[in-house]
């Protein structure tokens, strides 16, 4: 996904500053973070995985989840530090 110049340019980048192994056919690029969330939540999750997300949160962070049949899981969080 994206242009193969621009991602062989990210993939020499980031072999030389940060030395990491990667090629450019392992990077994607993608048009925002719900796109983002929308393909990791495809390829990383089962359908009717469950899938926690903190609350309160971004509402429409919660959409890649129930889009690709997995199944939110709302957790509340701590306020207290350790």
């Amino acid at each position: 996904m994206g242009s193969m110049v621009f991602r062989e340019m990210i993939a020499s980048y980031l072999r030389t500053s940060r030395s990491l192994r990667c090629e450019a056919e392992q990077i994607m690029i993608v048009s925002g973070s719900q796109q983002a969330l929308e393909l990791s939540a495809r390829v990383l999750l089962d359908p009717g995985s469950r899938v926690w997300i903190e609350e309160p949160s971004y509402s429409r962070r919660m959409s890649p989840c129930a889009g690709s049949g997995r199944q939110r899981w709302p957790g509340r969080c701590s306020r207290t530090s350790t």
